[in-house]
């Protein structure tokens, strides 16, 4: 065994102090007193300390004629505590090496590394060490120093570590810039990175031979500018203030730090920040030790946005990693629209609700044990929100929400001025819950004002342990609205009639709404059945609605009037089966029109209406006696059917029967006798929307 190494438990040796300048003394006098060179190689083998371990060390030494030695140290693996890791290819070398009575002196001792640190630059400076005290000095530089200076200094002996680093105007992109891009280019995204900005850093390590050690931090980062390939993190101009501490304590490390972030954007897909407008304040206390992490102290504010404190554990394991076991938070104040901004739009920004002028405050609570959640509070104060596309708003909007096993008695009631949704205003409304387990209902029915009309709602559910387990259950009926406020909401032209119906049981589990019976609107002096509703994601892109549609004896007076399609009397039935949409656009159905057999009123068709359903079959009118034609305003008629079968954008037309090439779309009746067949049997979808569009707009063609 080397006299200059000791065992350790675990088998590799442990350094004592100055092993390297005894072993270099030792080749020094035993190599020749004058003329040619001498190498010699210092298979070392592993060494060990207290976290740490360096891996098939060995030592190159030459010496010239002169006596003067050359030396290397070559460390193929280096084995250090997280997050650094492994280091490989760790490369020290002197090319002239000062050996005095006391110590060490090398005029450019330079390391490298390969691996993971590929791309870092040779750091190279004067390194001084003194074997009475253990004191070392190692100054490296890049570019000549113009990229700043870097000072690592401190005295080891065998019972105390004390070790320090100073960089001072450090600029990243020289020193980190090539090893950050190599990691890029290396890795599974691809792509191209960048990293830039200063450094001022000064950092202190304190270790005594009882196993107590002690870190100290001190640092500010300026302009720092950084991106990955995966274009899924980057910052500009950010300037970062740190101050920690870190004291080893047996298997544990206790911390003690505070970040502050006062300039400079960064970007954490999909959140995004503006520091100068939201500047952000981070101090945070506790212990790490083996699969657990302690916050005893969390303490968070952001200007403008709200703060909060509390304390989390967050355990480590071997498959599902890193989650939080228990959790005491309390959210002082959220103010609007700063909080809105910076913490919900990332996540909503798909959604309905992804572009919300907003104001107010709110506060809350959230508890964790044991993995799950116990309880969660919410309480809104004066909220307003608008959103930018005019799809939706809420005024005034007030509440206390409580969710969780955890949560007790706690009341939970929300309340509001007033609003609109896709057009349709509603007013005041107060809703009190009852809670049971973690489904919350509605107390008592409760009416909100919808136009002229209300929405009497009598079922109202909220359920589900979280977000991912959310349901609803919805069960109301809407009072008749006068027709002409819907056709205003919807920028429709004015229509006649009310419209009232019953929303049975609309459900919401998984992403998912669903119908648990028939949905019953009267219209147009008739009625509107939807069965098998569903609409999957309806707040994100991508939304897909199916169902079944029946109309029953709507009054086609009304319905031609309010489109100005031109008049036609009677009553309509109908049906749109295997409805498909896709972001509310319809792409697949088979639809039909027809006149209701069971109604045997007065049957009346304008010479305008005749010319929009010709129009609409890509055909023509003919009458019996043509010449008389124009002597006539309207015409009787025995029955008018027209279908269409979507399918990528394209309707296959069909009428009542076939009509020699073409299908019959209006039988006539008595003198004149008006008919009108269709020849286009595929029409593209979107031009009879953009027809039907001009029709209403126009007043449809005239018949000459």
């Amino acid at each position: 065994m080397p006299a200059l190494l000791r065992p350790n438990p675990q088998g590799s040796y442990r350094p004592t102090t100055g092993w390297l300048a005894w072993a270099v003394l030792a080749v020094a006098w035993s190599a020749p007193a004058q003329g040619g060179t001498s190498t010699v190689e210092l298979a070392i083998g592993d060494l060990a300390g207290t976290d740490w371990r360096a891996e098939g060390v060995r030592v190159e030494l030459v010496l010239d004629d002169t006596g003067r030695p050359r030396a290397t140290v070559h460390v193929p693996r280096l084995l250090l505590p997280g997050p650094v890791g492994a280091i490989e290819g760790l490369r020290a070398s002197c090319p002239r090496l000062e050996i005095g009575r006391d110590g060490l002196t090398c005029a450019a001792l330079a390391l490298s590394a390969t691996g993971a640190l590929a791309g870092l630059p040779t750091l190279a400076g004067p390194f001084a060490w003194t074997r009475s005290t253990g004191a070392f000095r190692w100054a490296p530089a890049v570019d000549g120093g113009a990229a700043g200076s870097v000072t690592l200094s401190g005295v080891i002996t065998d019972d105390t570590t004390d070790v320090s680093l100073e960089a001072v105007d450090f600029a990243l992109a020289r020193w980190f810039d090539g090893w950050w891009r190599g990691r890029a280019a290396n890795g599974a995204d691809g792509g191209d990175a960048g990293l830039d900005g200063r450094l001022q850093l000064e950092l202190t390590i304190s270790a005594s031979a009882d196993g107590s050690s002690n870190i100290a931090v001190v640092g500010q980062l300026d302009g720092l500018t950084a991106y990955n390939p995966a274009g899924t993190a980057a910052t500009e101009a950010l300037d970062l203030q740190l101050a920690a501490e870190l004291t080893g304590r047996g298997d544990d490390l206790l911390f003690d730090a505070q970040l502050t972030a006062a300039a400079g954007e960064a970007y954490l897909q999909p959140v995004y920040v503006d520091l100068a407008e939201f500047p952000l304040e981070l101090a945070l206390a506790g212990s790490a030790g083996p699969g657990a992490i302690t916050i005893e102290r969390l303490n968070v504010r952001q200007a403008a946005v709200g703060g909060g404190e509390g304390a989390v554990t967050m355990t480590r394991d071997e498959v599902d990693g890193w989650s939080i076991a228990n959790a005491d938070l309390t959210l002082s104040e959220l103010t609007f629209p700063g909080a809105y901004r910076v913490l919900l739009q990332p996540f909503l920004a798909d959604t309905d609700l992804g572009d919300l002028d907003s104001l107010g405050s709110a506060r809350g609570e959230l508890r964790i044990e044991d993995g799950e959640l116990d309880a969660a509070f919410l309480s809104l104060d004066e909220v307003y929100l608008d959103d930018r596309s005019g799809r939706l708003a809420v005024y005034g909007l007030y509440g206390d929400l409580a969710w969780g096993p955890g949560a007790g008695d706690a009341p939970v009631r929300l309340m509001w001025d007033g609003g609109y949704l896709y057009g349709f205003s509603y007013g005041a409304a107060d809703l009190r819950f009852e809670r049971s387990g973690s489904t919350v209902a509605l107390a008592e029915p409760v009416a909100v004002p919808i136009l002229d009309g209300a929405l009497e709602i009598d079922v109202l559910e909220l359920g589900g342990e979280s977000m991912n387990e959310a349901s609803a259950a919805f069960d109301a009926r809407l009072t008749p609205v006068d027709m002409r406020s819907v056709a205003q909401a919807l920028g429709w032209p004015p229509l006649t009639g009310t419209l009232s119906g019953e929303i049975p049981r609309l459900s919401y589990r998984d992403g998912e709404v669903t119908f648990g019976g028939e949905f019953r609107a009267r219209i147009f002096d008739g009625t509107v059945i939807v069965r098998d509703f569903n609409v999957r994601d309806p707040f994100g892109e991508g939304t897909r609605l199916r169902a079944e549609v029946e109309l029953d004896q709507l009054d086609l007076g009304q319905v031609t009037d309010a489109f100005s399609f031109g008049l036609i009397t009677g009553r309509l039935d109908g049906y749109v089966r295997e409805l498909r949409m896709i972001d509310w656009e319809p792409v697949a159905f088979d639809a039909r029109l027809l006149t209701s057999p069971g109604n045997r009123g007065r049957r009346r068709i304008s010479q305008r209406a005749v010319d929009n359903i010709a129009a609409l079959g890509g055909g023509g009118a003919a009458a019996l006696s043509s010449g008389f034609l124009r002597f006539f305003d309207d015409f009787a008629y025995e029955r008018i059917e027209l279908g269409c079968r979507l399918t990528l954008d394209v309707c296959r037309m069909s009428g009542i029967a076939p009509q020699g090439e073409g299908y019959l779309i209006l039988q006539g009746r008595g003198l004149p006798r008006i008919t009108v067949v269709g020849f286009a049997r595929e029409v593209s979808w979107s031009t009879m929307v953009d027809q039907l569009r001009a029709i209403a707009a126009s007043g449809g063609p005239v018949v000459e």
